[in-house]
């Protein structure tokens, strides 16, 4: 795996993490 786009991924799943994390839900992941 090329690691710029192990860590494009890695930056994406942060953002959404968070995002979600501020949200108190997770609509996708149980």
């Amino acid at each position: 795996m090329h690691a710029d786009g192990l860590w494009q991924f890695l930056k994406l799943y942060i953002a959404v993490k968070n995002h979600f994390e501020q949200n108190k839900g997770w609509p996708l992941v149980k």
